[in-house]
């Protein structure tokens, strides 16, 4: 082995332990977050396009089912309905939001 290709490799390898330029860095990492939000984005608007195609093609057959369903809660839930009107039904139903908000709100902050 020569001493001349020795000697370019030491340079190479000094050349790359320079710290690299700092505004070049945070250009590069800046514009690899955009295009991944960029790319999340177009994903999600796909997913929902999806979504809502495949809801559209379903919804004859859906909706029927769907009514049924609404009616049959209904049927069996005037008890429950009767309650509501009801100021102790208000109060019941005020706690029961509060504590759905409180849980929502917990969990969205890392906490639930």
């Amino acid at each position: 082995m020569s001493d001349d290709f020795d000697s370019q490799l030491r340079q190479l390898f000094a050349d790359s332990r320079e710290p690299m330029d700092a505004d070049a860095f945070v250009a590069s990492v800046q514009l690899q977050i955009e295009r991944s939000r960029r790319l999340r984005m177009w994903g999600q608007l796909l997913a929902v396009a999806v979504a809502l195609i495949a809801l559209a093609l379903n919804l004859s057959w859906a909706l029927p089912k769907a009514a049924w369903l609404v009616q049959a809660a209904g049927e069996r839930s005037s008890a429950g309905a009767e309650l509501l009107v009801t100021p102790l039904g208000w109060a019941v139903s005020m706690i029961a939001g509060g504590y759905v908000l409180w849980r929502t709100r917990a969990a969205r902050q890392g906490r639930g």
